[in-house]
Formats: C-alpha cells, structure tokens, sequence
C-alpha cells in the first residue's frame, strides 16, 4: 500500500482558509496529519477529531449534494430514479441517525462519522437545529426536482455527461489545483455548460474566482474554450438560477491570483519541496475573535474562549437510536 504524502496544492477553499486565519490553515492542511493513526500522539489525535467537524449548514448543504449525486448518476446511466417523497423520507431518515451519533459523541471514536460542531461546543439549539435542517433539506430537494434544471439534466443524451460530483485537478505552473464540479456536461457547438449547486439561505455575492477554476479546468480537462464554457450557479433554496459569464480577462486574473496565492502559501513552508510547514507559532492567529467563535478549533486555539460561547438549552430528553424525539430532542 503507498504511503499517504502530504502533497503541496491549492483549492479555493484552502485559499480561502489561509485568507481567515493562517493558524486554522496549519491546523487544518498539515497538523493534523496523522491523526488517524492508533499510535497518533494526543494532541494530533485532536486536531485530526476537530478537523472533521462539520456545522449544521455545511452538513445540510453536504446530504442535499449527496442525494443529488445519488440521482444524477442514475440520469447518467439511463436509470430511472426514485420519486422525490421517497428521496425526502430515505434523506431525513439517515440525517436523523447522523445527528443522534454526534449529539451523542460517537465522533470522538470515529471521527469520519458524523460530528457537528454544534454538538462539540455546545452551540446548539436540540430540536430546534434537527427541524430546521430538516425543513432546508426537504425545501431544497423538492425545488431540485421539480425544476427546470432536473428537467434539462434528464433529457441529455448520454454522450453529452461529462462529469458529476468527482474531486479533479489540472496543474497550473506545475501545482496541483483541485476542484469538484457539481455538474457538467456538453452544450451547444462543443461549448461546456458547468452548474454549482448552493443550499444557502443566502445568495452568492460574487462566485467569480470558483466559476473561473471551472473554466480553467475545462479547458484543461477537455480542452474547452473556456470564453464558451457557461458557468450556472443554481440556489435550491430559493430556486434561483445565475449565470455568471466567463471572459478572457476574467480567467487571466484568476490565474495572476492564483500564481501569488501559490507564493503566499510557499512562504509558510519549511521545506518547500516536501511541503513542510514552519512551526505553528509562525502561523498567526486572526485578530477577528468573531471567526474564532465559529472555528473547529477553538478549543485548542483560544481555549479560553470555549466558557463564554452560548450554551445550548438544557434538554433532559435523549433521542433513541431511530432519532425519534423523546420529550424534545431530534
């Protein structure tokens, strides 16, 4: 079996990590390596548990792709799928059983289970989370499957998929440069229509510098004009479809930030060319105690800060292993 390497790369979400809180990003890209490990030492077993928290919306955006993954294979291979009650009722039923193993600690022992950072802190609001996760869940799926892009996606003809939900990369200057593509297959006249799915209650601002990687990788991948690659951010909760245009100018600033975030992040390592970092100390702490208060590893970080968060209300009612509510809880 090969070793597991620590490779040097670059995605928009380690970017955006780095631009928050350098020390977040050592705790996140290389502290935790090796955590997984019986032997680990207990700190690095920590870091690694606190690594794989999710929030509850980060965790609602995760099960709604999922199930949408789950359905656009099936379109893929000509497959019929499931009706949407029926794709509701099996979503809620795991994500009740998901939400019972965190609140009830179990990713302590298996931290590739479910563990929300709710739970972890005690920032929690019980049943109320579980209701409006459920409620998120069930709005954005059956907006997906009555809309107009489910209808689209299951007219295409099966030549026509390119890709649906599968980590990728392209090498920019010869570092790796990882994306995940929702959805993407041909249109018109050999042009590439790529879709990004959003469960936010809030709309996206601006999705340029993601939109222009897709791009970037489909001119790589499939040797697409990337100024005929459209790039289509569809929100299921608010049933809200943009289209974000892609130009020449736009791809060439991507890659100029790109090409200085790669700097940026070579300026943290040790040794460069085995992506060794520097000691945490040289990783500073962000000032903003406001994104603290949301960060996996606050507990580590700023322990001091762990008492003042907000209490989750005191609930005397323990969920049974089905999730069913006894007395309150999800």
């Amino acid at each position: 079996m090969a070793e597991l390497k620590n490779d040097f790369s670059w995605s928009k979400s380690r970017d955006e990590t780095l631009r928050q809180c350098p020390r977040k990003y050592y705790f996140q890209y290389y502290a935790f390596w090796g955590g997984w490990q019986r032997n680990a030492d207990p700190r690095t077993r920590e870091i690694y548990i606190l690594k794989n928290l999710d929030t509850v919306p980060t965790w609602i955006g995760q099960k709604v792709h999922d199930c949408i993954d789950h359905s656009v294979q099936n379109l893929r291979w000509g497959q019929p799928g499931l009706d949407v009650e029926r794709v509701v009722d099996i979503t809620l039923k795991r994500m009740r059983q998901e939400y019972v193993s965190s609140w009830n600690g179990r990713y302590r022992q298996r931290p590739k289970s479910c563990g929300l950072f709710e739970h972890e802190y005690g920032t929690g609001r019980g049943e109320d989370d579980w209701r409006d996760a459920a409620e998120q869940v069930e709005r954005c799926l059956k907006t997906f499957y009555g809309s107009a892009v489910f209808e689209r996606l299951r007219e295409l003809p099966r030549d026509a998929w390119l890709e649906a939900e599968e980590w990728a990369h392209f090498f920019l200057d010869g570092v790796k440069v990882w994306v995940k593509l929702d959805c993407a297959y041909r249109g018109d006249e050999g042009g590439v229509i790529i879709y990004d799915w959003k469960t936010g209650k809030r709309l996206t601002e601006d999705a340029s510098l993601q939109l222009s990687c897709y791009a970037l990788y489909a001119s790589h991948r499939w040797d697409a004009d990337p100024e005929r690659v459209v790039a289509r951010e569809y929100n299921l909760f608010h049933d809200d479809e943009r289209e974000f245009p892609v130009n020449a100018a736009d791809l060439d600033a991507t890659t100029t930030y790109m090409r200085a975030a790669f700097d940026d992040m070579r300026l943290l390592l040790e040794d460069v060319e085995n992506n060794v970092p520097l000691a945490e100390e040289q990783f500073v702490r962000t000032e903003d105690t406001g994104r603290c208060e949301r960060c996996n590893f606050l507990r580590l970080c700023r322990p001091e800060m762990v008492d003042a968060l907000a209490p989750a209300e005191e609930d005397e009612a323990t969920p049974d292993a089905d999730g069913k509510t006894q007395g309150g809880n999800p």
